[in-house]
């Protein structure tokens, strides 16, 4: 036997008798302990139940978390999907864009012209404010709507107007037939002004016997026809101021002794005092008109600013409303510089809507600035105004709890209301005995 064979041997013969010792020693031991332990061989089987559960659990959450992978996997290539035939699309859309312009363009060369060629050098000479501007509504005959066709026409001065020939203002002005106008007479007034002869202007108008000395054009406010302005003038009433100042009973009682029936006297008292204020009135609304004591907040319109707003102030157009309804050559001639009027147009109808508003027209009346006193600030003004209060007066006459109400201050930050009505009653006593 040799000495490998005799190795095999001994090992062969140790594992069967450590077989055997495992078998009839330990593992009988073993279940012999378990079978004698009721409460060891339940734990051991509840603890096989609860592995048997976490593994069909943590079984069935793999397979939903795979799922819900899965679908944002399917989600995010469709997604990718669209956005390659869209950037597809794009890529195409670019490429042939080129082989259109070189076949819509009349220019022989195949690249396009850059953009700022495109620009029609026209365009931005027509937005240039010219160098003079001259009120070409002081002229007899011309009114704002006139002046505002003269201005489109490229006619911003007197000496524009004194140049022109009655050929380039017809077709300028492009008057009705039954319109009487008489250009003659336009340029012959300008050429006074050119030559800064104020009485010669004076005279002449007088000749024309279009604006006497203390009698003013009643038959220009819209409904009083010459029959209504000469019963008007027979009752004493034969300026602006005088008509505004009457009272709707005042003159149907005047039109009636002429036989005349009154028409709409308190949109005719509204007009007057416009023009008693130096202001120019709009086209008609297309809408009845609610006449309001107060401007409303035109640079909240989109492009009106502080300067436009003040021109629209001026020119005696406070509400939203009446910007929606101007025509655009009317806004021009207001502002007197170049600006999307299409847009702010636009804007003013939204506002106007927004703040139900719509049909609402200013009387004129001069708002005082409540800014100037302490505690009143821009936005506290404006819910004045929206409110009807724009005035010394209107605010002195109100109450803690209306001015509350109509301020809606936020808690912690009231305002001293006793403070503003004092105020605002010492300004207008001050302003009644003319010492402000």
């Amino acid at each position: 036997m040799t000495f490998w064979t005799g190795l095999l041997i001994g090992l062969l013969l140790g594992w069967v008798i450590e077989w055997l010792i495992d078998w009839f020693f330990w593992r009988r031991r073993a279940e012999e302990t378990t079978a004698a332990d009721p409460d060891l061989q339940q734990s051991l089987a509840e603890a096989d139940s609860r592995y048997s559960a976490l593994a069909a659990e943590s079984e069935t959450r793999m397979r939903d978390v795979g799922r819900e992978w899965q679908a944002r996997v399917t989600a995010l290539e469709t997604a990718n999907r669209d956005l390659k035939l869209q950037l597809d699309q794009a890529l195409a859309a670019a490429a042939a864009a080129p082989i259109i312009a070189e076949a819509v363009s009349e220019a022989p060369a195949k690249t396009p012209k850059p953009r700022k060629e495109k620009v029609a050098p026209a365009r931005a000479a027509e937005f240039e404010l010219p160098p003079v501007i001259d009120d070409l509504t002081t002229i007899e005959g011309i009114g704002p709507t006139y002046a505002a066709r003269l201005r489109v026409a490229g006619i911003n001065s007197y000496q524009e107007l004194a140049s022109s020939d009655e050929a380039r203002l017809a077709a300028a002005i492009n008057a009705a037939p039954w319109q009487k106008v008489s250009y003659a007479d336009w340029i012959r007034q300008a050429q006074l002004a050119v030559a800064g002869d104020t009485e010669g202007l004076r005279v002449l108008q007088d000749e024309l016997n279009v604006r006497p000395k203390g009698v003013d054009n009643l038959a220009s406010i819209a409904g009083i026809g010459e029959r209504t302005q000469e019963a008007l003038r027979a009752a004493g009433i034969t300026t602006f101021a005088a008509l505004a100042a009457a009272s709707p009973e005042q003159l149907s009682e005047a039109l009636g002794a002429a036989g005349i029936r009154a028409g709409d006297t308190d949109a005719w008292i509204a007009d007057a005092k416009l023009r008693a204020a130096g202001m120019r009135v709009r086209s008609s609304h297309r809408r009845p008109v609610e006449q309001v004591r107060c401007p409303q907040d035109l640079s909240a319109v989109s492009g009106i600013g502080p300067v436009f707003e003040e021109r629209l102030y001026r020119a005696g157009i406070g509400t939203y409303w009446e910007v929606a309804e101007m025509r655009n050559s009317d806004l021009a001639a207001v502002l007197g510089e170049p600006a999307d009027y299409d847009a702010i147009r636009a804007s003013a109808l939204q506002r106007a809507t927004e703040t139900n508003s719509v049909g609402r027209a200013w009387d004129g009346t001069p708002p005082d600035d409540f800014e100037t006193m302490i505690g009143i600030g821009e936005v506290y003004e404006k819910r004045l105004y929206e409110a009807g209060i724009c005035t010394y007066e209107a605010l002195a006459a109100l109450s803690k709890e209306r001015l509350a109400e109509i301020c809606a201050a936020p808690k912690g930050r009231v305002p001293d209301y006793d403070g503003w009505i004092a105020e605002a009653y010492r300004r207008a006593a001050a302003r009644g005995t003319g010492e402000e």
